[in-house]
């Protein structure tokens, strides 16, 4: 396995951990974020400050389906869900593209999609 998927593997472990200092190490100073649908970031402060959402209480639960890497990019597609704050559970599915420099994600690409409970049965992914 190589360097950059172990960082990927590090990174979404911080986010299932609730340790955003592990999250924040995988990450250069001037890290972009772009959450289409949403927002975009940049920077370790803007980056830190999203990961507090009030919206949700607990850690997320994360399933990786698959780890594709191709030169200093890695993209993963996962599942997972969060407990929505004095709510019920949101089930979600995404893909995410890390962009390597040096040894750090400098450029993060995220769609995610919030998924109906209504839409079906649940989406169980198996992996990581």
């Amino acid at each position: 396995m190589s360097t950059h998927v172990e960082i990927v593997k590090k990174y979404i472990d911080g986010f299932r951990e609730g340790d955003s200092q592990k999250t924040l190490s995988c990450l250069t100073d001037d890290v972009t974020w772009n959450i289409y649908g949403h927002k975009s970031l940049r920077g370790l402060d803007q980056f830190a400050a999203e990961l507090k959402n009030d919206a949700f209480e607990g850690n997320p639960e994360l399933q990786i389906l698959n780890f594709v890497e191709n030169a200093n990019t890695v993209a993963i597609q996962g599942s997972g869900r969060v407990k929505q704050r004095g709510g019920d559970w949101l089930p979600f599915v995404f893909s995410e593209f890390f962009v390597f420099t040096s040894g750090k994600v400098e450029t993060l690409d995220t769609y995610h999609i919030f998924l109906s409970t209504s839409a079906g049965p649940e989406v169980k992914l198996v992996g990581y």
